[in-house]
């Protein structure tokens, strides 16, 4: 008998001290920002680089300028809430080279090429500006 009280009494020990040491639901908050945030900072990096990328293709890389880049998280669904990118096409590059304006046409094409980076979703709010300046 006093060998098995023992045994429960160690055995009690070990899952006390298996337990989280908070229950404090703030530090648990505080984690999940942390990660929707660095989650979001990592998809905005991607994304810049992938319409970097693929616009580079069809113009000089010089001439494309992100201005803005933002992905935000729903952190209770961990999913993309909306993502909201806004490029210029330079028509003067930081090398003072000019470049003639893109057509209706031309920015419509670099639309699409953007909001397939993106995986653009109307329904989720995405926005996705493009202008030439």
């Amino acid at each position: 008998m006093k060998k098995i009280t023992v045994f429960i009494l160690i055995l009690s020990t070990f899952f006390i001290s298996c337990k989280p040491k908070t229950t404090d639901n703030t530090n648990n908050e505080s984690v999940s920002i942390k990660i929707s945030e660095e989650l979001s900072n990592h998809l905005e990096e991607q994304i810049s680089e992938l319409i970097k990328h693929h616009l580079g293709k069809i113009m000089n890389p010089d001439r494309i300028e992100i201005r803005k880049c933002n992905v935000q998280i729903n952190k209770e669904k961990r999913e993309v809430k909306n993502i909201e990118v806004a490029v210029n096409i330079l028509t003067i590059s930081e090398n003072n080279k000019k470049y003639p304006p893109l057509s209706k046409a031309d920015l419509d094409y670099v639309e699409r090429i953007i909001k397939g980076c993106v995986g653009y979703n109307q329904e989720r709010g995405d926005v996705v500006i493009v202008t030439n300046e």
